[in-house]
């Protein structure tokens, strides 16, 4: 299960780091 949580979070921290990129900002789900 704690894989399964890391690899959300990574996912998670990809799509933020892309979109931080577009000049926006998102936390990841997991985050908050």
């Amino acid at each position: 299960m704690e894989e399964f949580d890391r690899a959300a979070f990574l996912l998670n921290a990809r799509v933020v780091v892309e979109v931080d990129g577009l000049g926006l900002v998102l936390l990841p789900s997991g985050f908050i």
